[in-house]
């Protein structure tokens, strides 16, 4: 893959920094891919190849491109950074054919050493649990005068595939959330990009590229920020541990998207779900602007799909539940989360914290149910490994083998090397 032609384009009041992304080792037509804001934000745009760099490699690694040449100065900390998140990658779903990828920044230029400037923080803000959290943790724990407290909230276009993509769609959520920011006091800035459209697979971006995404619309702000915050999952650490989780922002890969100029940081690993619900229940504003619900966004949540009975559930035994009009269904019932709870291998845990505290508020009926659908889960979960070992003992890997071939993925040896 070749990313060429790096330049700064204004349109219709927008300003945006765009390149060529030329495919070299597998059919796929070039493509132009932007990072755009509004004017009144043209000057925070930077010319960085890093952004580019960052929202590529992903791509390029999962069609087997076998390097990532960037017309442009790379940070070499940024080189390290993804040779490490590759190999993390590849430890959680090791793939038998190996495959080398080769970065290679511009020949002809030393990477510059960064202007003297002021501390400016930001966070990513979709108006989720994670990162109306994450602004509301940094409220309440650095002062306005610190280096780490948000000055910036960034709500970005063509994040959530599930909603529609229509501009008015994000229009809508920028008023929306306005409200968030100005209570909060940090500067709303919308970017547009169409970094995803590279490889728009939902599980390409749920379980590898999602923080090197965010990461790459930080790196074309880089003039103005000097840390973006992504919040985290929602996953304590021991959580993760337990699951070994994969995910496509996690603590251990988006930190390594860092460059000279700009830090990456993954926030409130410390907190579950369920804390961080507890940290809004006494924020008015943001149990006002709680939006979960991918198909519904940035509208009102449907309060039927697992995102909003999560939610919902937390709201309840945090007591704030009737105070959030977000949600289409205010009504929790057993038969409710009967009909609509359909577990996953990444939404059992945030039920598990559940069960205890909804006895506790006398609601043992919900509690209930929540417990009959993670045994149902774990019972589906025995009987996958079950195939998996007989596939292994029995049919020699033909299944696993099938599905490799089926499916693109990151699961190979990783060797990244940097030519100066």
């Amino acid at each position: 893959m070749r990313i060429e032609n790096l330049r700064f384009e204004h349109s219709d009041g927008r300003s945006r920094i765009g390149a060529d992304v030329i495919w070299e080792d597998c059919d796929r037509p070039q493509q132009y891919v932007f990072f755009e804001t509004d004017a009144s934000f043209a000057d925070s745009l930077t010319l960085d190849a890093n952004a580019f760099l960052v929202g590529c490699f992903v791509p390029a690694h999962a069609h087997r491109e076998r390097r990532l040449r960037v017309a442009g100065e790379v940070c070499p900390e940024l080189v390290y950074g993804i040779t490490t998140a590759l190999n993390w990658l590849r430890f959680w779903g090791a793939q038998p054919t190996p495959h080398d990828i080769t970065i290679e920044g511009d020949h002809s230029a030393r990477y510059p050493s960064p202007s003297p400037r002021s501390a400016r923080a930001a966070v990513f803000l979709s108006g989720g649990i994670d990162s109306l959290a994450c602004l509301r943790a940094n409220r309440l724990t650095y002062p306005l005068d610190h280096p780490h407290a948000f000055k910036d909230a960034l709500v970005v276009y063509g994040q959530n595939w599930e909603s529609d993509s229509r501009p008015a769609t994000f229009a809508t959520a920028v008023e929306a959330l306005s409200e968030v920011a100005f209570d909060a006091g940090v500067t709303l800035v919308p970017i547009y990009t169409n970094i995803r459209d590279l490889d728009p697979t939902p599980d390409l971006f749920l379980y590898k590229s999602h923080g090197a995404l965010l990461a790459s619309v930080g790196h074309a702000l880089s003039s103005r920020l000097t840390t973006v915050s992504i919040g985290s999952t929602g996953y304590d650490l021991p959580t993760l541990l337990s699951l070994n989780e994969r995910a496509g922002t996690h603590p251990v890969l988006d930190i390594h998207y860092s460059s000279r100029t700009l830090r990456i940081h993954h926030d409130d690993i410390g907190l579950s779900r369920l804390q961080k619900t507890r940290l809004l229940a006494n924020w008015d504003v943001g149990l006002r602007n709680i939006r979960v619900c991918g198909k519904a966004w940035p509208g009102t949540n449907c309060g039927e799909c697992e995102k909003c009975l999560r939610t919902m559930l937390a709201l309840l035994v945090s007591n704030a539940l009737h105070r959030s009009p977000m949600f289409q269904r205010v009504e929790l019932t057993p038969k409710v989360l009967r009909e609509h709870l359909k577990l996953g291998y990444l939404s059992f845990p945030f039920y598990a914290e559940l069960v205890a505290p909804l006895r506790e508020i006398g609601r043992a009926d919900l509690a209930k149910v929540v417990e009959n659908s993670i045994a149902r889960y774990k019972l589906d979960g025995r009987f996958r490994r079950s195939i998996k070992a007989f596939d292994r003992d029995f049919l020699n890997g033909a299944i696993r083998g099938l599905k490799n071939r089926l499916t693109v993925s990151l699961r190979s040896p990783i060797v990244v090397r940097h030519t100066p």
